[in-house]
Order: structure tokens, then C-alpha cells, then sequence
């Protein structure tokens, strides 16, 4: 079985790609990125991919190539041809790769198929080799599938667990099957006496019915022998009551109680009333000296008014005056400036008649003229000056008229100012006062209204008082507290020499000490009983009857609750039924385990068997052989132990497989993938390495690359897809070895 052609359509890097392979070794080169890995994912899809049944597009990719499905995407068009015993297979088919040779994709990557340098046999976590690796030695021993898988088929048709053993449910059910067998061989004896125990209980309900009832006749008469000595007691009680009553009876803690409520509101009540008095008195002093100080303000305010009318017509002619006596009177010319002026005058004349000179006489006369204008300022100034005086003098003797001891007319206009001022300030506060009588007299007047209320309230506490002396009789409150105190000290007697022993007798409640009395006339029947001793021993009797009666009501009890818990009836003969269908129900159950270990057991044996086919495979003469060859002698034998392949040198020294050198690995991983490949198919098939040779040297690459020729010559098909030129050199060189050699450029 050979890969005969691809044909590639939208996939990747390829549009239109055609690729014939030869039956020997081909050789597929390209540089990085140009299309190797994806020709490798095409020939995986092709052969792994399902199509409909007419064998047209392209129907479904397995689950596990779903990376290359979100690679490549959907809208691609691949066909391989492999060539099987001369007859042409087209793929994808509606029947697979897999359909045809059970041959998945775990296995093609595992041992067909090697990538990037990675020839170990399976790849992912140990758990996804040791999966393959069991699927592998199912098919081996001529299983479609894997052992644990058939394993699992035959558990669920007899329904045990994966194991073949017994399902949890199903050993709990043996369990819970074996321990109620072993409860009932344990207490076989006491089902078969049930009827015994339902017997002794009746017998025994029976006693206590009895019991009770003369327990019942001994303690009405213990009852009644207690209320007649209470019946006695209470008559005496009430006889003493009554003559307390007599001699006691209108002294009430009620009426002390309220007497002393009523004097505390009584005092209460007078020292409300003496403050709201007290109050009274002030407010009406407030009041009558509000009205003497407004009237003496309206006096003062009176005498002002006249006094300021009669100034009102002097006060223009006093401003004016005032305000003159402020400036400067007079002139500014000196007295002697005239004279000056005269005599300068009469010299220039003189001078100037003289000595005939007109400008002397010129100023002669001018100099006149200035002594005429000087003499009469001045004449003028003293005038106006004079006339002043007067006016001033005048005023000021009008100012002390009045009262006003001025010594200037401004200070004198100044203190009629103040009196004015003075006047507002006097008639502001008279109208302050008048407008606080009406308040006054209103609080006065809400005064007096407290005052009358709460002088009727006192009144009414008085009279309460009066009715209630009048009442008990008495005049003091002292006298009614004395009176209480002694009825209370009588009534304390009363209580610790009667009432202690009728609550001892009749309960605490002594309302209802007459009702129960009344009993006595229902009793007429029953013979008192003092010794009370008879009712304790009946008691006893009774309480051993009921200690016996509730050990066999227990016992009967549990064990029809333990039957009907364990096997769902309560009669004996039901259970006999029951316990029948049990051990039937266990021997089957015992059956179907002991078929499922012979089943393992059976599995167990053919797996060790496929594991021997595999050590005879891993370790067989053939591997040695080629194993030997392609390392140059260097190692002779191969093992598998716990899945780890390892070696033995020509020394004789173990190798494990991680000791080994990375191109001995790659060889001796090559020459496995050979030998399960020859076991697993039968036949010659394909191997594709896609540069999985790159870690060797040039001497182990050249070893290598013969043992893949002879690979050739043995019928293997090679595809070998690398981007090394040392690669493609050795390949060449296995042309003058007699291998078909066919070369692809990317």
C-alpha cells in the first residue's frame, strides 16, 4: 500500500497543486514556510476525512483533527490516490482510511508519520501514549478497539462497573442483603416470640387498668380527708376575719393611700397659689411705678415743650448772630494806616508846591485820596462792630431768662440743641411706658385668673379631703396610717396562722379555696383516708407495672419497627417470604460477580499475552539486526520495559533510552516505527519524514538516510520532505546505491 498522488485545491499555500509520488524514496525539499508541513496535513485529511456517499464534497473531519479543520478552514479540495495491491483508492471516501485499515490518526503519527525532528512514538501527556499504546495491543490481538473499551461494552450489558466488578449501588445492595440476613439469623428467636410479647403487653395494659383504678379510689379519699382539715381551717380563718373586719374594716390601705395623695396635692396646690401671689404683687408694683414715671416724664417733656416754644422765635436771629460771632469782625487795616497816609500826603503837597514839581503834587493827591478811602473802612468796620456787641449782649442776658448759662451764642445755640434732644429722648421713653401698661395690666389680670383657678382647685382638694375624713371617721391622717398599720400587722397574723396551711392543702389561688370545699358535698361515698402510706405503695405497684409494660411496649415496638424497616411487613410468616427472596436475590448477585472476575481474569491473560507479542516485536531479531547494522556494531540487543525502550552495547553495558545520543535515538525510534509498522499492517505501506533526521550528524545522517534506502529495496515507500541540503545530498547518493530516488521542489 502506496501513496500514489495528491492533488491539492484552496489549501493552504497550494492552488492547483499536483503531486505523482514513486513507490521508493521521494525526496520533497523547500525552503522554510514554503508548503512541507501543510502537504503532510493535506495527506493526513485526505486519508482521515469523510465524504457523502456518492463519494462528492467533503462531509466531516474527526474530532481529533479539528486543529488542522480551524487551520485549513472548510472551502478546501484534496484527493490522494494509494495503490493497494494494484487497485486504485481514492481519498476522501465515504469509506476512511480508517474504515478500510483501522488505522487512525493516533497511529499514522505515532509510527507512519514523523514531524520536525520527533521520531518518539507518540506524542502529547503520558496519558494520551499509554491510550494509544493500549489501543495498539487490542489490535494486535485482533481487536477492533481497544481491550478497555470491549472491557466496558461487556460491563454495560451485564451492567457492573468498567472493572467487571460490582457497581457501587449494586454492593451496597449486597451489603445491605447480607447484614439483614445476618440481623435476622441474629434475632430469629425473637421474631418467632412476637406473638408472645403482644400477649404479655395485653396482659399487662390489663393490670395497670386495674391498678389505677383502686390507686384512683385510694386518692380521693387521701383528697378528702385534705379538705375536710382545710374545710376546718377555712371556717376558722373566716370567723377571724370576720371579727377583724368588724373591729378593722373601714381602715383601708385605699383610703390611706388617697388621703396621703390628696395632702401632697393640697401642698402642691398652697405653693403654687403663694407664688402666683407673690407674682401678683410684683407685676401690680411694676405697674403703678410705670404710671408715676410716665407722668413725671409727661411733666418734664411739658416744661421743655414751653420753654423751647417761647426760644422758637429768637432761635433765626441767634443762629445768625452765633455764626457772625464765628468770623473776624473789623477791618484788616491798622488805626495808624490812615495817619500815615495823611501826613505822607501833606508832605508831598508841601514838597511839591515847593519845588513846583507836578509829579509830587500828583502823588500828594492820590496819597489823599487813599487817606479819605482808609479812615472811612475803618470808621465803617467799628460800626459794624459796635452794633454786634449790642445784639450779643442782648442774647445772651435772653439765654439766662431761660435757664441757659452760656458764655458764647454758639455754646448758647449748642444747649438748646441739648434741650431739644433732650426733650425727644424724654417723650420716647414716656411712649415706651405707655406702651408697656397694656402688658402689665394684661399679666396682672392673667395672674388674677391663676390665682381664682387655682384657688378653686385647693378648695376642691379641701372638700375631697373633708368627705374622706368624714368617711373613715377620723380627723388625722396620722391617725387613719396608725389604724392601717394595725390592721395590716392583723392580717399578717391571719395569713401565718391559717392561709399557709390552706395553700399547703389547696394551692395558692385563694379564690378558688370556696369551689374546691365545695367538694366535699360530691364525696359523700368515699371513705376518707389519713394513712397515705397505702397510695404510695399503690403507686409503686403501678409505676413497676408501667416500667414493665413500657420494656415490652419497647421491645415490641422496636422489633415490628426494625422488621418493617428492614424487610417492609410486620408479621412473622411475611418475613420468612421475604427473607426467601433475599438470599435468591444475593446467590444471583454473587453469580454475576463471580462471571465478571472470570471475564477479567480472561482479559487479563490475553493483555499479558499482547504484551508479549509487543516485547517479541521490540525485542525481536530483526530490530537487533537492523538496529546493529545502522549503528555500525555498536549496540547488539533491544528490550521494552515499562514502555521505555532499552539497549545493550557490545560491551554489555544497559542503556536506558534517555542515556542515548539524539541521532541514536532517532535511529533506533526509526527501526521500532519499522517493526510495528511490518506487525501492525502485515504488509509494506508508507513512512513520511518531515525533517525528522535533523538532529543527526553527517556520518549518522548518512547511515541513516542508507537504512531508509534499504527500507525501499525491502518495499517501503519513503516520503521525506526537508529544507537541508546535506539532506538532499545524501538522498542523491543512495541513487548509486540501486534505490529509486525521486526528487520534488516546492
Amino acid at each position: 500500500m502506496i501513496l500514489k498522488s495528491l492533488h491539492m485545491d484552496n489549501f493552504g499555500l497550494f492552488q492547483g497543486k499536483a503531486l505523482e509520488f514513486g513507490p521508493g524514496f521521494n525526496l520533497i525539499f523547500g525552503a522554510n514556510e514554503s508548503g512541507k508541513t501543510t502537504l503532510v496535513d493535506a495527506i493526513v485529511i485526505s486519508l482521515l476525512a469523510r465524504t457523502d456517499k456518492k463519494g462528492g464534497a467533503l462531509k466531516s473531519i474527526p474530532r481529533s483533527l479539528k486543529h488542522l479543520k480551524d487551520r485549513y478552514g472548510s472551502e478546501i479540495s484534496l484527493r490522494v490516490v494509494v495503490n493497494q495491491d494494484d487497485r486504485e483508492l481514492d481519498f476522501p471516501d465515504p469509506e476512511t482510511f480508517r474504515d478500510r485499515w483501522g488505522i487512525g490518526w493516533d497511529e499514522l503519527r505515532a509510527i507512519f508519520i514523523a514531524r520536525e525532528g520527533d521520531l518518539e512514538l507518540a506524542r502529547g501527556d503520558g496519558r494520551e501514549f499509554r491510550d494509544w499504546w493500549e489501543t495498539l495491543k487490542g489490535k494486535l490481538l485482533g481487536f477492533q478497539e481497544e481491550p478497555r473499551q470491549v472491557l466496558k461494552k461487556i460491563a454495560a450489558e451485564a451492567d457492573l462497573t468498567e472493572n467487571l466488578g460490582l457497581k457501587e449501588a449494586q454492593q451496597r445492595r449486597t451489603e445491605e442483603i447480607q447484614q439483614k440476613l445476618t440481623w435476622f439469623t441474629d434475632n430469629e428467636q425473637r421474631i418467632h416470640s412476637l406473638r408472645g410479647l403482644e400477649k404479655t403487653y395485653d396482659e399487662l395494659k390489663l393490670k395497670e387498668k386495674k391498678l389505677l383504678q383502686e390507686a384512683e379510689n385510694t386518692k380521693k379519699g387521701v383528697h378528702k380527708a385534705r379538705l375536710l382539715r382545710a374545710d376546718e381551717m377555712y371556717r376558722q380563718m373566716k370567723i377571724t376575719r370576720e371579727k377583724l373586719q368588724a373591729e378593722h374594716g373601714r381602715y383601708t390601705e385605699k383610703d390611706l393611700n388617697e388621703w396621703q395623695k390628696l395632702a401632697g396635692e393640697s401642698d402642691k396646690e398652697a405653693a403654687q397659689l403663694t407664688w402666683l401671689r407673690q407674682q401678683k404683687d410684683l407685676e401690680q408694683t411694676r405697674h403703678k411705678d410705670a404710671e408715676t414715671k410716665m407722668a413725671q416724664l409727661a411733666r418734664q417733656v411739658g416744661l421743655l415743650s414751653e420753654k423751647l416754644r417761647s426760644a422758637a422765635d429768637r432761635e433765626q436771629e441767634l443762629a445768625e448772630v452765633a455764626l457772625q460771632e464765628g468770623k473776624k469782625l473789623g477791618s484788616d487795616i491798622p488805626g495808624w494806616a490812615p495817619w500815615i497816609a495823611w501826613g505822607t500826603s501833606a508832605l508831598a503837597l508841601i514838597l511839591g508846591l515847593y519845588a513846583k514839581t507836578l509829579p509830587l503834587i500828583v502823588g500828594s493827591v492820590m496819597l489823599v485820596a487813599l487817606a479819605i478811602g482808609l479812615t472811612f473802612i475803618l470808621r465803617r468796620a467799628a460800626g459794624q462792630k459796635g452794633l454786634f456787641l449790642h445784639r450779643r449782649e442782648k442774647l445772651l442776658r435772653w439765654g439766662h431768662e431761660l435757664g441757659l448759662e452760656a458764655q458764647t451764642l454758639p455754646d448758647l445755640l449748642l444747649q438748646l440743641m441739648d434741650q431739644r434732644k433732650k426733650k425727644d429722648e424724654l417723650e420716647g421713653q414716656r411712649k415706651q411706658l405707655q406702651d408697656q401698661l397694656p402688658k402689665l395690666t394684661r399679666t396682672v389680670e392673667g395672674l388674677t385668673k391663676q390665682e381664682k383657678a387655682k384657688a378653686g382647685a385647693m378648695e376642691k382638694i379641701l372638700g375631697q379631703i373633708r368627705h374622706l375624713r368624714d368617711r373613715v371617721g377620723l380627723a388625722d391622717l396620722e391617725e387613719l396610717r396608725r389604724r392601717v398599720q394595725t390592721k395590716t400587722e392583723l392580717d399578717s397574723d391571719v395569713e401565718k396562722k391559717h392561709k399557709g396551711g390552706l395553700r399547703a392543702l389547696l394551692g395558692p389561688d385563694e379564690a378558688l379555696w370556696p369551689g374546691k370545699l365545695e367538694e366535699l358535698s360530691s364525696m359523700d361515698q368515699i371513705q376518707a383516708v389519713e394513712d397515705e402510706s397505702l397510695l404510695e405503695e399503690l403507686n409503686k405497684h403501678l409505676t413497676e407495672c408501667r416500667r414493665r409494660q413500657r420494656s415490652a411496649y419497647e421491645d415490641l415496638t422496636n422489633l415490628t419497627a426494625e422488621l418493617k424497616a428492614g424487610f417492609g411487613c410486620q408479621k412473622p410468616e411475611e418475613v420468612a417470604w421475604k427473607v426467601a427472596d433475599l438470599r435468591r436475590e444475593l446467590k444471583g448477585t454473587q453469580i454475576l460477580e463471580r462471571a465478571g472476575q472470570r471475564v477479567r481474569d480472561v482479559f487479563d491473560r490475553l493483555l499479558q499475552k499482547s504484551d508479549a507479542i509487543l516485547d517479541d516485536v521490540i525485542g525481536s531479531e530483526t530490530v537487533r539486526r537492523r538496529f546493529q547494522k545502522t549503528t555500525g556494531g555498536k549496540y547488539r540487543s533491544v528490550t521494552m520495559e515499562n514502555l521505555i525502550p532499552r539497549v545493550t552495547d557490545d560491551q554489555g553495558r544497559d542503556w536506558d533510552f534517555a542515556s542515548l545520543s539524539t541521532g541514536t535515538k532517532d535511529q533506533l525510534l526509526t527501526i521500532l516505527r519499522v517493526a510495528l509498522a511490518e506487525k501492525r499492517l502485515y504488509d509494506k505501506s508508507f513512512f513520511i519524514f518531515d525533517d525528522a533526521l535533523v538532529n543527526s550528524d553527517r556520518t549518522r545522517l548518512r547511515e541513516q538516510m542508507q537504512m531508509l534506502g534499504r527500507l525501499t529495496q525491502d518495499g517501503w515507500q519513503i516520503l521525506f520532505l526537508t529544507a537541508q541540503d546535506e539532506v538532499r545530498q545524501e538522498a542523491e547518493r543512495l541513487t548509486g546505491m540501486g534505490v529509486q530516488v525521486k526528487l520534488f521542489d516546492l
